[in-house]
C-alpha cells in the first residue's frame, strides 16, 4: 500500500503569464542571438571554405610541381 502524501505539501508556485508584449519581446530578443549566432556560423565556415581552398590549391601546385620535377 503506498503512503498517504504529505499533508503540508503544496504545489509549487508559478510565475505568472507574461504578458503578449512581454513575450514578444523575449521573442525579438532570443531571435536577434540566434541571428547573431547564425551570422558567426556562416563568418566560420567562409573562412574554414576559404582555408580548404587554399590547402587544395596548394596540395595541386605541389603536385603539379612534383610531376614537372619527375618529367626532368
Amino acid at each position: 500500500m503506498l503512503p498517504l502524501p504529505d499533508p503540508d505539501w503544496t504545489l509549487p508556485s508559478f510565475p505568472s503569464v507574461p504578458s503578449v508584449e512581454d513575450m514578444n519581446a523575449l521573442n525579438e530578443k532570443v531571435m536577434s542571438g540566434f541571428e547573431e549566432a547564425l551570422a558567426g556560423l556562416d563568418e566560420a565556415l567562409g573562412e574554414f571554405n576559404a582555408a580548404l581552398w587554399d590547402l587544395g590549391n596548394a596540395s595541386r601546385n605541389r603536385q603539379s610541381k612534383d610531376q614537372v620535377d619527375s618529367n626532368k
